[in-house]
């Protein structure tokens, strides 16, 4: 697009893991010195910024619009939350968005994913099963465990009465996203242990 100015631009990572601050980082350097382009980086200056390649997590870029929107995950998940997360973020373009995944060829959801995509594109409808009685319940009681409470609560909740520093939370807090978003089944219990666990294993912090 000859008209295409870096302002128009958004690229938003979908993931909570704490990699992604490094792969921003990362890609504002690529950035300026492949294409001389500067980049705003929202969560850093809270703000949308003309003129600037905007590049962001999904907390900072909620109510924002764009011409075109590039969304990078590492994979598809089936949680509530990162399925929000992606049909929002993709709705933050009024032109095109386009979705990278870092390497998801092993996902078993990829083949039925493209399936349907080709049916969407060669009948302008698409095919759905509706859910049965039990499915509905058991992703409203999912829904409710992955949305109504923050992995970054839940570690804090499980630190309070024990007079855990700041950078303790945040080094459970980092390793628990890291390992949930490795992990599609991933319950509030496992979650849970998982953080008792790295408890354990670093409160000399």
């Amino acid at each position: 697009n000859p008209s295409l100015e870096q302002g128009d631009i958004a690229v938003i990572f979908l993931d909570a893991g704490g990699y992604i601050y490094e792969y921003i980082h990362s890609l504002k350097s690529k950035v300026k010195q492949q294409l001389g382009w500067d980049s705003n980086i929202s969560h850093e200056t809270k703000s949308k910024q003309d003129g600037k390649l905007f590049i962001s997590n999904i907390n900072n870029a909620k109510g924002l619009e764009f011409p075109f929107v590039i969304c990078f995950a590492m994979k598809l998940v089936k949680r509530a939350n990162f399925r929000n997360a992606l049909y929002t973020m993709m709705a933050r373009s009024f032109l095109e968005s386009h979705l990278v995944l870092n390497n998801d060829n092993e996902n078993p959801a990829i083949p039925t994913i493209l399936e349907g995509l080709n049916f969407l594109n060669e009948n302008n409808y698409m095919d759905v099963r509706l859910p049965s009685d039990e499915e509905i319940q058991s992703q409203k009681d999912f829904i409710v465990l992955d949305e109504s409470v923050s992995i970054s609560q839940m570690v804090k909740s499980y630190c309070a009465d024990k007079k855990s520093t700041p950078r303790l939370i945040a080094k459970i807090t980092d390793r628990v996203e890291r390992i949930i978003a490795e992990d599609d089944d991933a319950d509030g219990e496992y979650i849970k242990g998982l953080i008792e666990i790295e408890y354990e294993r670093n409160k000399k912090l």
